[in-house]
């Protein structure tokens, strides 16, 4: 915290409500504050402090953008306490300043303050996963509590066999292709009262469902790019997909036709989830892995399975919340 010296007034009085009373006393003098401020995730917190008898009892707070001096200040706020918490709105360095204030009386500019304000990320808030035994036209999966409003919340369906898989109402189409092995992602953005629970529908076949939620995703247009790729062999890879914005999140969907375990993720993607399903020819193993990146560029990952088989792969981004 970073005080004020005290005011040096004009008159007979110090009380604020004698100056601002009587008309024939002199304008006080009132102190420069001196401003200090740290930002975080979203937020700047302000904080100044005021001496026994200083007669300001109100303080107006300005920002600009951009580092110290910037091109020009807006008034944000006139508070009548020595804090202020500031949402800018969005990532970046501002600069503040404060002047106190008395009536019609104010004082001169606060040093100017640099914050700068960190992003906020995304990050997975909760996920759950199902697999059918044998050859289902439906599949669900339920996460542990109801989705939060304007999360973003995706679904990974992977088939053994190649049919049709539907898009679930509601929800939109990041990628979906059939084959053998096939596999869609889907996703939305939760509105309230969201129900925990997704089903997808298909053609008949083994089937295996990743479902996740994320905040601080973009709650308009939150998909930017997707990939695929396709093969045979004990190395799934994602496909490519270059971002158009620095932050965002990459979830990959794998889906090979082995049981055997998908594990050692590269360029630093994060397994989610590894699960079989079924067993004989139609049998499969179905995994999930996500990062979050900061800056634009082509990404993809290649996972390693524990036996040769065909596989699919497929990449989405998702954008960051501004």
């Amino acid at each position: 915290m970073v005080g004020f010296t005290t005011a040096s007034l004009i008159g007979q009085s110090s009380n604020p409500a004698d100056l601002l009373a009587n008309a024939s006393l002199g304008a006080p003098t009132l102190a420069a504050p001196a401003v200090s401020g740290t930002g975080a995730s979203a937020t700047v917190s302000l904080s100044w402090t005021v001496p026994a008898g200083d007669p300001a009892n109100q303080w107006i707070v300005s920002r600009g953008a951009g580092g110290c001096p910037p091109g020009s200040f807006a008034t944000i706020a006139t508070v009548s306490v020595e804090s202020y918490t500031d949402t800018p709105g969005a990532a970046g360095t501002y600069c503040y300043e404060i002047q106190s204030e008395l009536g019609n009386w104010t004082s001169q500019l606060s040093n100017q303050q640099t914050v700068t304000v960190s992003p906020t990320l995304p990050a997975l808030v909760q996920k759950a996963h199902n697999e059918s035994g044998g050859a289902v036209a439906t599949i669900s999966a339920t996460f542990a509590s109801s989705p939060a409003q304007n999360h973003l919340l995706v679904a990974i369906v992977g088939t053994s066999s190649s049919v049709t898989i539907n898009q679930p109402a509601g929800w939109s189409s990041a990628i979906n292709q059939s084959g053998a092995p096939g596999q869609a992602i889907f996703y939305k953005i939760a509105g309230a009262a969201e129900s925990a629970t997704v089903t997808v529908t298909t053609g008949s076949s083994q089937l295996g469902i990743q479902i996740y939620e994320y905040s601080g995703v973009a709650t308009a247009s939150p998909l930017d790019q997707t990939g695929s790729s396709t093969g045979t062999s004990s190395s799934p890879a994602s496909g490519s997909a270059t971002t158009t914005q620095a932050i965002e999140l990459l979830l990959v969907g794998e889906v090979i036709k082995t049981n055997r375990t998908l594990s050692s993720w590269s360029n630093s993607f994060a397994q989610e989830n590894d699960n079989v399903n079924g067993a004989g020819p139609n049998k499969a193993e179905y995994g999930g892995a996500d990062r979050i990146v900061q800056s634009t560029g082509t990404y993809s990952t290649t996972a390693t399975a524990g036996a040769s088989a065909a596989w699919r792969g497929q990449i989405a981004t998702f954008k960051a919340a501004p």
